[in-house]
């Protein structure tokens, strides 16, 4: 079965968003937002709108990252991008659900872009074309590291917010979860310690990401991604370049995923 999907996997903390946003800027994937995804069908302020796009979901003060980080916009209602569930479900389960967005991919002939954070992918995302993000190196986990509590928590004078968990933090989406389910975020300071290792170091998607195994190439196209890609913007558009080539996304538009990728840059972590 033709698989229309293309699929960001990585750790968290480890720019699968952003990396998102530059394979959205392909003709032939589409994109989260309704209105670039408008632009790029009219082909008119293309460039413009995905720049003030990324002004906006990649905020330069980290404590706005949850509310405001690019969001899947297809139903992910039959599995998780992190947990086990779902891993039964077929391409024929998946493509059949009652999903506009979905539906408007397949008759437009466009790749769906969706992102997973744990290693195995479900039986639907077979023949997929997956892009592999990885920490091979200190400095590459280090950086991950340091990305990952800066976005995920909130240190202020008096305690330590996990944003991700925070009704007041994350997504307006998640927001009925939390209150179902209650989880804790809020810590004393005295724990950040142990947050950090438990969260942060031992991550266990971080983890699954150090070493390119081969599973990452089981019954999907997979391409590995270094991280350290990102830190130099000639080597980025360099291997970018390849990506596009390997996944028959087009020509890559070397001025904006450059002007993407300093927008983006400015506001990390050093």
């Amino acid at each position: 079965m033709n698989n229309n999907l293309i699929i960001t996997r990585f750790p968290h903390g480890a720019a699968g968003k952003f990396l998102s946003t530059v394979l959205q800027t392909s003709e032939y994937v589409d994109h989260w937002s309704s209105v670039v995804k408008h632009q790029k069908s009219v082909k008119k302020h293309v460039k413009e709108t995905t720049l003030a796009y990324c002004d906006r979901v990649f905020p330069i003060d980290h404590s706005f990252h949850m509310l405001s980080e690019p969001m899947v916009p297809y139903c992910t209602d039959l599995y998780s991008s992190t947990f086990d569930r779902g891993h039964d479900v077929t391409a024929n389960q998946y493509w059949n659900q009652n999903d506009i967005r979905l539906q408007e991919c397949q008759k437009q002939n466009l790749h769906a872009n969706i992102i997973f954070n744990k290693p195995n992918l479900p039986i639907f995302c077979n023949n997929a074309k997956v892009l592999t993000i990885l920490l091979t190196t200190e400095q590459e986990q280090n950086w991950v590291y340091s990305s990952l509590w800066s976005k995920h928590f909130i240190e202020t004078s008096t305690e330590i917010i996990y944003t991700p968990n925070s009704p007041d933090h994350c997504p307006l989406s998640t927001v009925p979860k939390l209150l179902h389910y209650k989880p804790k975020y809020r810590y004393k300071l005295s724990e950040r310690e142990k947050l950090y290792n438990q969260e942060v170091v031992n991550n266990k998607t971080i983890v699954h990401y150090t070493k390119p195994h081969s599973f990452f190439d089981d019954n999907v196209n997979n391409i590995f991604f270094n991280l350290s890609n990102l830190f130099n913007v000639n080597l980025f558009i360099s291997e970018m370049e390849k990506v596009f080539s390997k996944f028959e996304l087009g020509a890559l538009d070397h001025d904006l995923v450059i002007k993407m990728h300093q927008l983006w840059w400015s506001r990390q972590c050093r």
